[in-house]
């Protein structure tokens, strides 16, 4: 099935970063970007499944790739399952099976690997043009790379200025998880990603995608594909403001959080949030996030080890 996407669409991604600097190395040049590639496909004999692929970059003053980090989640819709949470396909490694059952000589986690090397010093146009076996990804990486690029555009496009240094690591958790239900399959996948240098944040981003899949005949016409927004690109669309009564929106919320957490530890970001999974009422952060963001913090924080 051939699937064809706007470039100009792909590219569009707003993702608000901001924060303080925390280093006498930091850049305020650097640029830190998280992006997805969601997409829903039915095959021809019903079969229903999303895969998201997320990239996050940090890009220097040139907007050159500095760094990159890139993992995969697909799921098939389960009517009538149990609710599940899913393996990324980094985290399976070896057990994805691309060399056991492929059969391929690298295993998916060490293309990715191939990949993110091969960019860094590239401009996204040159990213973008990179091809499976050719030139710097001739070494191993001979599956397609256009979900990884579609993930790196959309992060590179959504890059903003942060405080941070070139040298900071890069990391980025992705999990993921199937709500089912007599009508419908709720898929809802979220990415953090962090810079950090000495064990305490520089920069974050976090971003999400929730997927609603019917599971009624005909819903979506067998050999189709659709893509989908996550939470940030829907931006005031999300309607939490519109519809639930919410003072800020999704993505302003997660804009509050990811500048409470630059400059702490993962323990004092954990602080930050009480045993009911909100921000503890006495700070500030609190009249601005009030959704749950127990699950979020926690995959937030492990994107840095102390």
């Amino acid at each position: 099935m051939k699937r064809v996407i706007g470039l100009m669409v792909a590219l569009i991604l707003l993702v608000g970063l901001t924060g303080c600097a925390v280093s006498p190395t930091a850049d305020a040049r650097m640029k830190l970007g998280l992006g997805a590639d969601a997409v829903y496909t039915v095959s021809a004999d019903g079969k229903a499944t999303v895969e998201t692929t997320w990239a996050a970059v940090v890009l220097d003053a040139a907007d050159r790739i500095v760094s990159c980090r890139i993992d995969s989640i697909k799921a098939d819709s389960m009517p009538g399952a149990a609710d599940v949470s899913l393996k990324t396909k980094y985290e399976l490694k070896e057990n994805y099976g691309m060399v056991a059952y492929g059969p391929a000589e690298k295993e998916w986690y060490e293309q990715v690997d191939i990949f993110c090397k091969a960019v860094e010093g590239k401009t996204l146009e040159e990213a973008m043009n990179l091809k499976a076996g050719e030139a710097d990804l001739s070494a191993g990486c001979t599956i397609s790379v256009m979900p990884f690029q579609y993930a790196l555009a959309k992060a590179c496009q959504s890059a903003v200025a942060v405080e941070a240094a070139a040298a900071d690591a890069l990391a980025m958790t992705l999990s993921g998880s199937v709500s089912a239900s007599e009508k419908a399959d709720e898929f809802e996948f979220l990415a953090t990603a962090s810079t950090s240098a000495d064990g305490r944040f520089t920069a974050c981003a976090i971003d999400a995608v929730q997927v609603p899949v019917p599971l009624e005949k005909g819903a979506y016409a067998a050999e189709s594909s659709a893509t989908f927004k996550t939470k940030r690109e829907l931006g005031f669309d999300y309607g939490m403001v519109a519809y639930a009564g919410a003072k800020y929106e999704w993505f302003e919320q997660m804009d509050a959080l990811q500048a409470a957490a630059v400059g702490k530890t993962p323990n004092e970001v954990l602080a930050l949030v009480g045993e009911n999974g909100k921000v503890v009422p006495d700070i500030d952060l609190a009249s601005k996030a009030t959704v749950y963001v127990g699950g979020i913090v926690g995959q937030l924080a492990a994107t840095v080890a102390e």
